[in-house]
């Protein structure tokens, strides 16, 4: 039942798409989206590749992959403001379904479901993948290359629910803008202004206990992705009606006063 209406909407969407009067432009535009996202891969693998053989050849204490993982506070930060011109919150998506007898609750899981698979979640791996096949494989093998990628990707659907939850607060209030900004600001202190940063700390060691496949460190990641979801839900829940309530009715209604020039 939930499978095959989950299938449904995905048809629905693909179908929204094709009906649109602009999509035969839409695809001339997709090609060129397609030919940058390709130039970014390649660019991605490029500086993954150089910047591994560049922190092995660093006269640091601390090894390449350890280096990088003090630096994730700071993709994860850049990840989340590309998200913006791309991702869209799902409160637009589900508008025209509020008529119709669908459980809204299974709609709003379907929209946020959707976004794991979202190119966005997978864009940072061509950078991690070969730098981890040069550095990680050093010390634990292609096992420890997997286990690392599996637990940036975690990160990274994690992010997308931490965007899309501060992308729907700022859609309803321009005042939740002040969220993610104290957030970031208080997180760059914490990077930039001690000697040692607990920050850069916390992240090493975390990437360490992900190459090494500590599994209360995956279980900690997925917690933190279904509370997000959770939370994502309950307030996508409480906005699409005032979403759709936005529009007001402009229609002028005639009375005898508009007619007083006869």
């Amino acid at each position: 039942m939930i499978w095959s209406l989950f299938n449904d909407l995905r048809k629905h969407n693909k179908l929204a798409a094709q009906r649109n009067p602009m999509y035969e432009k839409n695809r001339f535009a997709q090609f060129f989206l397609v030919f940058g996202a390709l130039f970014w891969v390649a660019y991605l693998i490029f500086m993954g590749t150089m910047l591994a053989f560049s922190l092995k050849n660093s006269t640091i204490n601390f090894e390449a992959y350890q280096l990088l993982n003090m630096a994730l506070p700071v993709i994860l930060s850049i990840d989340f403001l590309m998200r913006f011109p791309i991702q869209k919150p799902p409160t637009q998506e589900i508008t025209p379904y509020l008529l119709l007898p669908i459980p809204k609750k299974q709609v709003i899981n379907f929209l946020l479901l959707r976004s794991i698979p979202h190119f966005m979640n997978f864009f940072w791996l061509f950078f991690f993948i070969p730098f981890s096949l040069f550095t990680v494989t050093t010390y634990y093998g292609l096992s420890g290359v997997l286990l690392y990628n599996l637990g940036i990707w975690l990160l990274l659907v994690m992010n997308n629910y931490w965007y899309q939850l501060c992308r729907l607060l700022i859609s309803e209030n321009l005042f939740w803008i002040l969220l993610p900004l104290i957030f970031y600001a208080g997180l760059a202190l914490l990077i930039f202004l001690p000697d040692e940063s607990p920050v850069g700390y916390f992240f090493r060691a975390f990437g360490d206990y992900l190459i090494e496949g500590k599994l209360w460190v995956f279980l900690l990641v997925i917690l933190c992705i279904a509370l997000l979801f959770l939370v994502n839900r309950f307030v996508v829940n409480k906005l699409i009606y005032s979403e759709t309530s936005k529009t007001q009715d402009t229609t002028k209604v005639l009375s005898i006063s508009s007619y007083s020039y006869l």
